[in-house]
């Protein structure tokens, strides 16, 4: 889906967020049999890239990244550590999650490739088009900076498979 990115001689394999499908198994819980839930996933660039700056601040014109009219940085930490949202994704089930108030959902990760730890922030819409199989888009993906201007919503948590349960049945899912 995103062609691999190319700087300063470096290329960025950008293979790891194509799109693709999974399959979570929750077991019986309780009353609850157990059930499956076929997942497509999809990630934006918003997970390897970030936003123009502010006030027309000087950045290497190089960097830019634009991707279906959504013009954007490269941002090479950002990208280091999407390598790692594969594996994020299939642990969601054990991951705490919360809904931010707006339609979509995010969980944290503590995670570094430098094995430090950090609150990696992963915000991902889930939604059901009719019959057939539910659709996971990650929408972004970062390590909150002092400087974002904004802060991590507080958010109520929510269960994963409740989240795919709900989606599935056509159920709301309260927040």
């Amino acid at each position: 889906m995103f062609p691999d990115f190319h700087h300063n001689g470096q290329r960025y394999d950008l293979q790891h967020l194509r799109s693709y499908t999974i399959t979570y198994e929750r077991p019986v819980q309780g009353k609850n049999p157990a059930e499956s839930f076929s997942v497509n996933v999809t990630f934006s660039h918003h997970c390897f890239t970030e936003g123009l700056p502010k006030n027309e601040a000087p950045h290497d014109p190089a960097l830019r990244y634009d991707f279906n009219g959504d013009p954007r940085l490269f941002n090479v930490r950002r990208w280091a550590l999407s390598r790692q949202l594969p594996d994020i994704i299939a642990k969601l089930p054990t991951l705490r999650c919360a809904q931010t108030g707006k339609g979509n959902f995010f969980t944290v990760a503590l995670t570094d490739a430098d094995g430090a730890t950090v609150d990696y922030e992963i915000y991902f819409r889930i939604w059901k088009p009719g019959k057939g199989r539910i659709f996971m888009h990650v929408e972004s993906a970062y390590v909150r900076e002092a400087d974002y201007g904004s802060s991590r919503p507080k958010g109520m948590s929510i269960a994963f498979f409740v989240i795919l349960h709900n989606i599935r049945h056509g159920r709301p899912i309260h927040g």
